[in-house]
């Protein structure tokens, strides 16, 4: 399982950044978090299709509208924060499964 997780660090892109979100940053960064984490949750739909997690496909196709940049929503910074990290915490729960049930 290690050997995989370190073969798959990729996947933890948007938990990482997510987490990063938490603390007082510029905007900017706020503004590139959205995409990067709607193009992984897309990408988390799709990879999650194949194994048929129904479940967990909504959740982040919840996410990829949560932070989806064309539309975005505008939310409090203390919303902002607790979004995040539950956020982070299901994108990590969606990459262990991922790693767990790949067939590499």
């Amino acid at each position: 399982m290690i050997k995989k997780i370190f073969k798959n660090w990729y996947l933890f892109i948007p938990t990482i950044i997510l987490l990063m979100a938490i603390g007082d940053l510029d905007y900017a960064y706020y503004q590139i978090l959205r995409i990067v984490v709607m193009v992984f949750a897309i990408i988390f739909v799709l990879i999650l299709k194949a194994f048929k997690n129904v479940p967990l496909m909504v959740i982040m196709i919840i996410i990829a509208v949560l932070f989806n940049p064309i539309l975005p929503f505008y939310l409090d910074k203390d919303v902002w924060i607790v979004l995040d990290f539950i956020s982070s915490i299901l994108f990590l729960i969606s990459v262990l499964y991922i790693i767990r049930n790949k067939r590499i």
